[in-house]
Formats: C-alpha cells, structure tokens, sequence
C-alpha cells in the first residue's frame, strides 16, 4: 500500500492490527490443538473449544479429536457441523467417510460419504485417491479401484505425493512393475526422498528382485545416513540371500542408531543363529523379547518361542508358547508352533493336538490369521492314516477357502494349495513337507526364509 501513496487512517490501522492478531492467534490454537490431539486428547478438547463456532477447519480437528477418545457419536455431529458451514466442500465427506470405514466399520455409509466426495471435486486426486482405497479393500471392487487410481493419477500426475500413494495402491494389488514405474516418478520429483527410495526398494523385494531392493536401500542408507530403517531392510535382503556377514553389519549399523527398536534385535538374534552363535543369538533375541513386551505384551512369546525352535531349544520354545497361550490371545498361532516343536520332537500325538486346537481357534476368530493350522492339521491327520478324519475335513473347509486371496500366502505354502485343488497327491505334498522348517516370525520380520 505504501508504494501506492495510500495511508489508512488510525482507526483503520488499529482493526487491521485486531484482525491480524486474531487469526494469529486462531493460528496457534489450532496449532496447540493438533500437538494435544493423541497424547492429551481432553487438553486438545478444551483448546479447539475456544476456536470460532463459525469455521468449518475447527469442526473437523475436533471431530478428530472426539473419533481418537472413542466418540464416535460425537466426532459425526462435528462433522456434519463441519459440513453445514462448508457445505461445498468434499473434506468433511472424507472425514465422515474414514469415520464409517476405518472405525466402525459401517461400509455402506463410508461408500456413500465417499462417493459424495468425488461428486463435489470430481478433478480432485485426493477424492479419487481416497476411494480407490477404500474399494481396494473389498475383493468385488477392484476393477472399481484400479479406474479410481487411474483418474488420481489423471489429475495429479506431477504430485510426487500422489505418485507415492499410487505406488503403495498398485503394491498391494500385486502390480509391482506399474508400483515401481510410480516410485520412480516420485523420486524423480522429489530426489531427497529416502522414505520414497524405500518404497521402491520394497516393491523390487516384493517382485522377487532382492539384487534391485539393494541398489535402492543402498542408495536410502547414502541419503539418510543417520536412519536407521534403510540399514535395517538392507539387511534383511543380505539375509534372504544368506549373505549372514553382510546382513549383521547392517543391523549392527542400524542398532547403534536406533539401541531400543526390537526388530532389528530380533533380526541379530536371527542372523547370528545362522552364524553358528547360539549365544549371542538368545542374547539378542531376549533382549529383542524385553524391548518388544513393552508394546505387544503377549505377542512376544510367540516372537520368542519361534526363535527357540529356530535355534532347536524346544523346552525353552514350549515354556514360551505356553505362556502365550494362557493368555488367551493368538491361540491359532501359539497352537500351531508348539504342534510344530512336538513333532520336531518326535511327540506326534502331542502335535496332533496342538494343531486341532490351532485349527479350531482360528476357525473361530478368522480365516487369514492362520492358515498353517489347518494345513499342518490336516497332513498330520494324513501321516496318522486318519484319511476318514482328513477328507471331510478339508472338504469342510473348500468352501471357506474359495472366499480367500491367496496372493499373501507365502510360495511355501503354495503346494498345499494346489493339494487342494488336486493338482498333486497328498503323497507329493507329504514328501515335500517332511523335515521342513517351519516359517519362524522372528525370521518373518526379515522376509519368509526359504
């Protein structure tokens, strides 16, 4: 104004002054709201309480704030306020719509908030970014996601955010060469990215390409040497590829980097029981089982039991399995690794009962969470010569099985399935599961090891 000769009056200064400082101080409010949001949430509360009743931003903070404390009823009116003061606006719909879907699992109603989104910014990528995403999770839907993806990318093909999430979305379809196309648009926008480069090391892993994943880490570990994550998923394609050395100086690296994240303890533990270092090995394994109870508290028998049995210390495995089971948490897969360390023991009546149990818990609670129960029960029953008992069992559950997504069972487990569906004899499958070794997920924190 001043290179225009053009002064305001006093007056005038001073409401300018007034105005500027109360969005100043809006500003900060907001600020100190979000800070609060997850660690003091009724702090947060009383905050974003003093906020104008006529901003619509302010509705939506503190409908997230009541979502987060589990007021879900609460966290809807605030929304919909949110809504009625911005009735334009396709955020409050994609507020409304995470509310439905990811907490309380009301998917008609997340569908229909969603879709409301697109309609009001049909050109947003966010909008369309947001439904493909949540079509992704429902197996009927995802051509739908695929077109949903296709228009994101459309409208925001020089978003390097965008790129990333696309990338993420076309990983979890199993697409990983278009994944891998998006990352490397991403990085080409926004080369700084160690996170990125990740990702992109990630998705040559999960293509089968481990010598791809290593060039991407290794470029991750040069651009953010003072993290710990790249060292630690380099290492774990050292460990796939048996290259133990190789593998247990990264961890090492990334350990003194980050002294209190258990996976790269357990991921030690793991290596230096390849190594021949039984020692060292339950010493970072226990040490990875105290640092992991502070957050999982049950969940790190199992993580320690499996250990045990990788490093063929049944008693110490059985004492472990035993206290997750008494638990009462992840009975399906407590009862199928200490099935497993009963018959590497020579106890199959023992392992027979473990599996059952096994099967019947995660029969009860869900299809995914398990699967080698009732694979391994069911080749039990058939070395038992108990093919009466096996036949219908199975044929049991063909049904249930035809409603799963097989693309998350690991290649191990894939010969089993095509028992299933007949392509082998349970003879052939029996000899290829003799002597195995079971999937450890100590070791599952560094991929499947074959």
């Amino acid at each position: 104004a001043g290179s225009l000769g053009f002064k305001l009056s006093d007056s005038d200064q001073l409401e300018l002054r007034k105005e500027k400082a109360g969005r100043i101080g809006d500003t900060a409010l907001f600020t100190a709201a979000r800070y609060y949001k997850d660690t003091d949430p009724g702090r947060a509360l009383s905050i974003v309480e003093k906020l104008p009743g006529t901003d619509s931003e302010r509705f939506l903070l503190q409908g997230s704030i009541l979502r987060g404390m589990g007021k879900s009823d609460e966290a809807i009116e605030s929304y919909r306020k949110a809504l009625e003061l911005a009735p334009r606006s396709a955020r409050p719909h994609l507020y409304l719509g995470d509310l439905y879907y990811r907490y309380l699992q009301r998917f008609s109603e997340a569908d229909a908030e969603y879709r409301k989104a697109v309609d009001k910014e049909p050109d947003s990528p966010w909008t369309r970014l947001t439904l493909a995403d949540f079509y992704l999770g429902f197996e009927e839907k995802r051509e739908q996601a695929l077109e949903e993806m296709e228009k994101a990318l459309e409208f925001g093909p020089d978003n390097p955010e965008i790129l990333r999430y696309a990338g993420e979305f076309f990983k979890n379809m199993g697409m990983y060469d278009r994944a891998i196309e998006q990352y490397k648009k991403a990085i080409l926008l926004a080369p700084g990215s160690a996170e990125t480069i990740c990702l992109l090391g990630d998705a040559f892993e999960k293509k089968g390409d481990l010598d791809g994943a290593i060039i991407e880490y290794r470029k991750a570990c040069e651009i953010a040497p003072s993290d710990n994550w790249p060292l630690y998923v380099l290492g774990n394609c050292y460990y796939r590829q048996k290259r133990y050395e190789e593998a247990l100086e990264q961890y090492e690296r990334a350990v003194a980097l980050a002294p209190d994240e258990f996976p790269v303890y357990f991921a030690l533990g793991n290596t230096y029981a390849k190594l021949g270092d039984r020692k060292k090995a339950v010493k970072y394994l226990e040490r990875a089982f105290t640092l992991s109870q502070n957050i999982f508290e049950d969940l790190p028998h199992l993580f320690l039991g499996t250990n045990y049995i990788m490093l063929d210390m049944y008693d110490e495995a059985e004492r472990e399995l035993r206290k997750g089971i008494s638990s009462g948490y992840y009975l399906d897969q407590f009862h199928y690794y200490l099935g497993y360390a009963y018959e590497r023991t020579g106890k199959p009546a023992e392992a027979m009962r473990e599996y059952e149990l096994g099967a019947k818990a995660e029969l009860d609670d869900s299809l995914k969470t398990g699967i080698a129960n009732h694979l391994l029960y069911f080749l039990s029953l058939c070395r038992d010569g108990r093919q009466e008992e096996a036949g219908p069992f199975i044929h049991d559950l063909a049904g249930k099985l035809s409603l799963v997504d097989w693309k998350w069972i690991p290649e191990t487990d894939m010969r089993t399935l095509d028992c299933y569906s007949g392509k082998i004899g349970v003879e052939d499958l029996l000899d290829t599961k003799a002597g195995g070794i079971a999937p450890g997920l100590g070791g599952g924190l560094q991929g499947v090891d074959h």
